[in-house]
């Protein structure tokens, strides 16, 4: 079976910035290896470097409240650092490190409130089940191409 990893972003004490962590704990539930992390870090890339599909999981500033976009990714031409480190970014430190980079895709969902309480708006909590829907369909495409 080829190894998946969820990798969900942002912080669940500021609102919709948690979806990422609500969509990769949900998805845990159901057996799929998950991380959840304030922001990306390169320290990331070791883990990333082991598994053949990654989907990161995070909020968004713009956009209609509650809107998932869908994805794939590819490695930037450079590493970013820091603060600015996206998954891009991330995926060009995974391929500058090991040689070789995951297939890798962004689930975002468009955030409404980003204060500092706990807990999802209406739109963005209304959003979860077809967020998960989209995830789960892209996982299960997975691992359907490597067991044929």
């Amino acid at each position: 079976m080829a190894r998946m990893l969820v990798v969900g972003v942002g912080n669940p004490l500021r609102e919709d910035d948690g979806v990422g962590w609500y969509l990769a704990e949900a998805l845990g539930r159901t057996g799929v290896p998950t991380h959840t992390c304030h922001q990306l870090l390169p320290e990331l890339a070791a883990e990333l470097s082991q598994v053949d599909l990654v989907l990161f999981a995070d909020a968004r500033a713009e956009g209609p409240a509650g809107q998932i976009r869908l994805q794939p990714l590819a490695p930037s031409d450079k590493p970013g650092y820091s603060h600015h480190l996206d998954a891009p970014g991330l995926l060009a430190w995974v391929r500058g490190l090991y040689g070789h980079c995951p297939k890798a895709h962004l689930l975002s969902v468009a955030g409404a409130a980003f204060g500092y309480r706990e807990g999802l708006s209406p739109p963005v909590a209304a959003a979860l089940p077809a967020a998960l829907a989209q995830a789960g369909a892209l996982l299960e495409q997975q691992e359907e191409i490597c067991h044929a």
